[in-house]
């Protein structure tokens, strides 16, 4: 299974063809495993997959794929027979008549007519009517899926006839809504083995665990995984973990785990774990990346429970996966993430930016998007232009202490603007019709106290713009223009002019400030004092007008 992750959709298939018993390959592997495969090769390349295949990988590849909901999809039903009927008719059409009948019969039913004519003369029935047996005549609803349902009826005459015309016999007595409610209940047994539990027991994934459980022992509200050689190695479920950043500590802590049977009730567990948060979130499984995505998901919050628990030790991470589950460990981690947007919310109901009418916007791309990815319903990691998506699941404690980081960051400024907005008259930013940032109204106001400027939030003419870089850099005469010693004077300045004087808030603040210095000069360390422009200056509102700054 390793090395069949690892190709390519083609290569599987070749790897699979040219082996010396395919089926025996294809048919060794768990089921997940095996639908893997399938969503990975594609679902117009898998012939070879399912001519291979057992009946009981067919059925869990049908209830995978046929189903939206509670509500099984006809469309999607008659794409996959014609797909098995391609790889394997007579096997399909046995299947038909026994394990598979009762989706057979539902199948049938939405999409023929029947009519019994025993010795009687079929000339009366309408055009569409045809015949296998001289006994049954059938005319197809949908003239679209008639070469499917010929020939798949065919195949079940050609199997058995007694049972073909049972079958036929058959439809006219079923109840449509109870046979797609037995359908739907006899899928949920079979795939609750799997993981896939119903929404409603589903949706537990998410409800948190105090992390102080990972210092006692296990928590233990889903039943052990057997750990005899009850369950066959060859049939533990091994794709979802070789998905996995090989640096991950979950990834490392399996590793050190020495006994064989333990590694597999984690694979076996993981398993189940993604596939309980594929049944909580509801989505559908359209490719491989879905798969993967909630893969990554499912060992994030895994590796955060660990990481936090064990900061970096491997030995101590394996002791933990023997004593508490990997489901229990997942609602740790999302709690720790989760009690961290609940301290947002209530922080933000009574924060100074709130109050001023002022969005998340306020406090840039970067730290706004930041917290507005905590306040999803489920939290996201905002990571930008950096990655292929703007947002995505936490992957681990580094994740985490950025975005605590950034909010401890905005609390931390907006405590300091709260303070010198008593003081200094804050515009109505609304009123003005400007998006404005948190940025320049910072620096504005400390450049305006550098050069002995009445205080306000508003901008500085460009002259005067000119004259604060000359006191600020050194005498180079190339970039990068340096500014020496001035952070610890940005600092202090902010916070005098914030009078900002509880310690506590004083050392996030400088924490904070210190941050921001760092981006201001990096901002202008290559603009010459000839350059500076008031549409690209990010960090200091310039404003046109040569006239004097009023004092």
């Amino acid at each position: 299974m390793r090395t069949l992750s690892s190709l390519s959709g083609k290569e599987i298939i070749d790897r699979i063809v040219e082996a010396r018993d395919p089926r025996a390959l294809v048919q060794g592997l768990a089921h997940g495993d095996f639908y893997w495969i399938v969503k990975k090769v594609g679902a117009n390349d898998c012939l070879p997959l399912l001519e291979h295949a057992s009946e009981e990988q067919w059925q869990y590849l049908l209830d995978m794929e046929l189903w939206n909901r509670d509500r099984l999809d006809l469309h999607q039903a008659a794409t996959w027979l014609s797909r098995l009927r391609m790889a394997d008719p007579h096997r399909l059409a046995k299947w038909l008549l026994s394990e598979g009948q009762a989706t057979a019969y539902y199948f049938f039913y939405r999409f023929v007519q029947v009519e019994l004519k025993q010795d009687e003369d079929p000339s009366d029935l309408p055009d569409g009517f045809f015949t296998l047996d001289g006994t049954y005549y059938i005319r197809v609803k949908d003239p679209a899926q008639r070469p499917l349902i010929e020939d798949l009826l065919r195949f079940l005459a050609g199997e058995n006839l007694v049972a073909y015309q049972s079958f036929l016999l058959g439809l006219a007595g079923v109840l449509p809504a109870e046979a797609e409610e037995q359908l739907y209940r006899m899928r949920g047994v079979r795939l609750a083995e799997h993981g896939f539990l119903p929404f409603e027991e589903a949706i537990s994934i998410y409800s948190p665990l105090n992390p102080e459980i990972l210092g006692t022992g296990e928590l233990l509200a889903e039943p052990e995984i057997i750990r005899t050689e009850e369950v066959p190695r060859e049939l533990v479920p091994l794709s979802p973990f070789f998905h996995l950043n090989k640096e991950h500590a979950l990834v490392s802590a399996v590793r050190g785990l020495s006994d064989p049977l333990l590694q597999d009730r984690v694979y076996l567990e993981f398993a189940g774990l993604c596939n309980q948060i594929l049944s909580a979130d509801g989505v559908s499984i359209n490719d491989l990346d879905v798969l993967v995505k909630t893969c990554r998901k499912a060992a994030g919050y895994v590796n955060l429970s660990l990481e936090k628990a064990c900061s970096g030790d491997v030995h101590k991470a394996a002791q933990i996966l023997k004593k508490h589950s990997l489901v229990s460990l997942f609602r740790v981690g999302f709690g720790i993430v989760l009690q961290l947007k609940w301290d947002v919310a209530r922080w933000m109901k009574d924060a100074w930016f709130t109050k001023h009418g002022l969005d998340l916007d306020f406090w840039g791309d970067d730290w706004g998007e930041t917290i507005g990815g905590l306040l999803f319903e489920k939290p996201l990691f905002y990571c930008g232009n950096r990655e292929d998506e703007q947002y995505r699941d936490f992957r681990g404690l580094t994740d985490f202490e950025k975005c605590r980081e950034i909010v401890h960051n905005v609390m931390a400024l907006d405590y300091l603007f709260s303070r010198l907005s008593e003081r200094i008259a804050f515009p109505d930013w609304k009123e003005k019709g400007k998006d404005v940032t948190f940025h320049p109204l910072l620096f504005n106001v400390w450049a305006r106290d550098v050069l002995g400027s009445r205080l306000s939030f508003e901008g500085i003419p460009i002259a005067r713009a000119r004259e604060l870089f000359s006191r600020l850099r050194t005498r180079e005469e190339e970039p990068p223009y340096q500014m020496p010693g001035f952070e610890d004077v940005f600092v202090k300045d902010m916070l005098r002019l914030g009078a900002v004087r509880d310690e506590t808030r004083k050392k996030q603040a400088t924490k904070t400030l210190s941050v921001l210095w760092g981006h201001f000069r990096a901002e202008y360390e290559q603009v010459a004092l000839e350059d500076l422009d008031q549409r690209f200056s990010r960090y200091l509102t310039i404003m046109p007008s040569p006239e004097a700054d009023p004092r």
